[in-house]
């Protein structure tokens, strides 16, 4: 494979036809120089280098290359501006993985303007449970993210951006359907999230019934309706002007963070996008 280191080196030794003086411009020294462009003269399978005392000229197939290879290296500078531009700024696509709830109250406060203020950027967004957003995150699937309750994590970047605590919601109204303890109570809930499970291991008591459903907003919707006790984090709930918490029972104290891979810290178009984002939690 060709370098483009190599090709810088050629072309200078073209231009001076000195490799003592080549050598000198580029900051090597000679006998690098002449083994780099060995190597590039080996890769393209001609010479390109007429060698003598006084010096070296171009034969004709280094004539032919140094066209090419001014192209090459002018190509090359545009991409690293290119590049340069891409890691500093906020262009080109970039995937946000969040529980579809979590958008919901967070994403609104912050896309219109990210979205506005970057005309070059394109967002994909993807929503599931978040153990299994940091997962793809890891893998590498997904950019960014904001996760509930992340589990630490070599690869990533985890940084706290809020509090939530998950709890019993119910209508401010009390029926049989929704009075803790009772006989016709009905239990609203995603059984697949970690720390509903755990609040029911706590509860003195069984609800005789529960409803079933892996949308949090319909959960709430249901629960402000009077059709039972919901299970809710609370920046879901605090939606809904009908519901009320029951303090009465236990809650679990939720963590949201920001996470991305570590080698994208130092990023500067990462952290402009975190930062946003951290601002839609506040």
């Amino acid at each position: 494979m060709i370098s483009p280191q190599e090709v810088t080196y050629f072309i200078e030794s073209a231009r001076t036809e000195n490799l003592s003086r080549a050598a000198e411009r580029l900051g090597i020294s000679q006998p690098a120089l002449t083994m780099a462009l060995r190597r590039l003269e080996t890769s393209l399978g001609v010479e390109l280098f007429h060698r003598s005392k006084k010096g070296v000229r171009l034969t004709k197939a280094g004539e032919l290359f140094l066209t090419e290879a001014k192209s090459l290296a002018d190509h090359w500078d545009r991409l690293i501006k290119v590049l340069g531009r891409s890691v500093d700024e906020l262009r080109g696509t970039y995937s946000i993985g969040c529980h579809s709830s979590v958008a919901l109250y967070s994403l609104p406060q912050t896309l219109p303007k990210i979205l506005a203020e970057f005309p070059e950027l394109t967002l994909e967004l993807h929503h599931d449970l978040s153990r299994k957003i940091a997962e793809r995150v890891i893998k590498g699937e997904l950019d960014i993210a904001l996760v509930v309750n992340p589990v630490r994590h070599p690869d990533l970047v985890i940084k706290p951006v809020a509090k939530d605590e998950f709890g019993f919601w119910t209508a401010k109204d009390a029926n049989e359907l929704n009075r803790p303890g009772g006989e016709k109570t009905v239990l609203i809930c995603e059984p697949d999230m970690l720390q509903g499970q755990h609040l029911l291991r706590k509860l003195r008591f069984k609800f005789p019934r529960q409803v079933n459903t892996q949308s949090l907003e319909v959960i709430a919707s249901l629960a402000n309706s009077g059709a039972g006790i919901g299970l809710l984090p609370g920046r879901v709930a605090q939606q809904w002007k009908n519901l009320k918490h029951l303090p009465e029972l236990p809650v679990f104290q939720d963590e949201i963070a920001l996470l991305y891979r570590a080698e994208n810290r130092r990023v500067a178009a990462f952290r402009e996008l975190a930062q946003r984002l951290e601002k839609g939690m506040l």
